[in-house]
């Protein structure tokens, strides 16, 4: 018996030995499938970069939006004197420059102040999910993660203020926050992995009604934004157009009615005719500006738009193939990629467009 012990004493600390190195292999396999993949950090780096280009366009987009509205109204104003049948009165439209003056005669509060900041913090809080996503999966540091945290929890809240509806709940808001405490400074990739599951949970939600806001505004069909930028626009156009090439008259004026010519002398215009001719050839620069005016905002709302609209609807998509990948071992990110082309591309006619 002493001659075995020794032996059988080898065999049983050979066995531990592979017993652990087995169990720590296991237990590494066990940690690394439960991290996030390299594909799915990229994935969401790359959607978080564009959700943060798309925001600062619509942000931009937006607002100069609104003042090429006023501009538009304020010279249809200026050139209208009787408004045709449907037409808001140009007397009494003036305080109202910021609104959609529709072809049916009544005002719409579609680029009011308050409407647009609703977008522009729509546009913010898209920007700042992708941001806390892109914390969550590469950041270690827990003060960066509760900033990006609280910035997103804030962004939501602040919609939801403006917009008087709730899209996330107190419930779920707390979900998110929860998750994103438990990762905390400590690089624990599980952890990191179930924070990131549950941002994207409440993303599900939160994505659609924002795409679905702001996809509105960018279409020329819908009843956002877009349309009534479309109104103004058309209305300026027709009203210049018709002024500068008004129906044939039974007399002709001159070149320019301030110097009387032989020609004009022998003419034999009446009075009224001669008043008219006046007004006509003072009018005409405005009319002239006013026409390129309305040709210039409608070459701007073609560029900005459909490009616009085009990366908003891919958006959905690229999100989720985020969400399949974080429940499937094998998934393509091409369509991240290309929500994030369309979005470069976007930002390269903004920039065309702008001259900048």
């Amino acid at each position: 018996m002493r001659h075995v012990i020794p032996e059988f004493s080898i065999l049983f600390a050979q066995s531990s030995y592979i017993a652990t190195r087995c169990v720590g292999l296991l237990l590494v396999l066990t940690l690394a499938s439960c991290a996030l993949t390299s594909g799915q950090k990229k994935a969401i780096s790359t959607f978080a970069a564009a959700t943060s280009t798309l925001s600062t366009s619509i942000s931009n987009n937006l607002p100069e939006m609104r003042r090429r509205v006023a501009e538009m109204n304020t010279q249809w104003i200026a050139i209208t004197n009787t408004p045709d049948p449907g037409e808001p009165d140009p007397n009494r439209a003036l305080p109202h420059i910021y609104k959609v003056l529709t072809t049916h005669g009544t005002d719409t509060t579609a680029f009011s102040s308050d409407n647009v900041a609703l977008r522009i913090q729509a546009a913010e809080t898209l920007h700042e999910y992708g941001n806390l996503l892109n914390q969550l999966s590469t950041s270690d540091q827990s003060a960066a993660l509760k900033s990006s945290a609280t910035a997103f929890e804030n962004s939501v809240k602040a919609l939801q203020t403006s917009a008087k509806c709730q899209i996330l709940n107190s419930s779920q808001l707390d979900d998110v926050g929860v998750a994103v405490r438990a990762v905390g400074g400590l690089v624990v990739e599980w952890k990191r992995k179930k924070a990131v599951k549950e941002a994207v949970s409440q993303g599900k939600t939160l994505l659609p009604q924002l795409v679905f806001l702001l996809k509105n505004d960018f279409n020329v069909k819908g009843t956002g934004l877009a349309q009534g930028f479309a109104v103004s626009d058309n209305r300026l156009l027709t009203k210049a157009d018709e002024l500068l090439n008004p129906r044939e008259q039974s007399f002709t004026c001159p070149p320019d009615p301030r110097i009387q010519t032989p020609t004009h002398a022998a003419s034999g215009l009446s009075l009224q005719q001669q008043l008219a001719c006046s007004q006509e050839f003072l009018q005409r620069p405005i009319l002239v500006r006013s026409y390129r005016l309305a040709q210039q905002n409608h070459e701007w709302l073609k560029a900005t738009a459909p490009s616009t609209l085009t990366a908003l609807s891919k958006i959905d998509s690229a999100h989720q193939v985020i969400v399949d990948s974080l429940s499937q071992p094998t998934i393509s990110f091409d369509t991240v990629t290309d929500f994030y082309d369309s979005v470069q591309e976007l930002l390269g006619q903004a920039k065309a467009i702008s001259g900048k």
